[in-house]
């Protein structure tokens, strides 16, 4: 849990993002769905930067070369198409395996 937070900030840019980041001093996390900082103590963040409306959520294919977004969930990932079509879908599959459908929809590949 985050118990020292004294700030929320949810930029809607990368460049945005790094800026906080950068701002922050070494008291700054990153999140997109969030699932991995309520899984153990942050006592030194002081900043929360929410990246999940900052242009990070994606899957693409250009030509031979596929790119995913951070603040892509799990559950995109185990759905996309794209990622079904390569290496005999396994990143897909691996996708698809982790945790509960509730939490796929939430964690994301950032996290």
């Amino acid at each position: 849990m985050f118990h020292n937070v004294e700030a929320y900030h949810r930029p809607r840019s990368v460049r945005e993002a790094l800026r906080l980041l950068q701002s922050g001093n070494g008291g700054a996390r990153v999140i997109a769905g969030g699932t991995d900082g309520v899984a153990g103590e942050q006592r030194s963040v002081r900043i929360l930067i929410d990246i999940s409306g900052a242009g990070l959520r994606y899957i693409r294919r250009r030509g031979s070369n596929h790119t995913i977004g951070g603040a892509t969930p799990l559950a995109e990932l185990e759905e996309s198409v794209i990622l079904r079509d390569i290496a005999g879908g396994i990143l897909s599959q691996a996708a698809g395996a982790c945790g509960s459908p509730q939490n796929r929809n939430v964690a994301t590949l950032g996290n």
